[in-house]
């Protein structure tokens, strides 16, 4: 990653951050599965988790949350996917 654009680099870390919260979304649907016994798979999702969260936090160590909000807010023209759920879950 040390030739990639500052572009680039933030393209990745909001698509990094987009698997991380569909696998969070995995993770709740197998945990709230009553009908079977999903704890392995359960299990195997929070490595995953923590495996692509890692990746995150290093690519976005350069970065603080305004840069990284900014830029998404310009691109897309609202807040990313995880402020989006915050402000549905959490008045502000």
């Amino acid at each position: 990653m040390e030739n990639w654009t500052r572009d680039e680099k933030f393209a990745y870390y909001f698509w990094i951050d987009n698997l991380v919260l569909s696998h969070w979304s995995e993770y709740l649907d197998l945990k709230l599965d009553e009908g079977r016994d999903t704890d392995e798979l359960a299990d195997d999702k929070l490595r995953l988790i923590d495996y692509y969260q890692a990746i995150l936090d290093d690519v976005g160590k350069e970065f603080t949350w305004e840069e990284l909000d900014a830029w998404y807010r310009k691109k897309y023209g609202e807040g990313a996917a995880f402020i989006r759920f915050c402000k549905d879950m959490f008045l502000f």
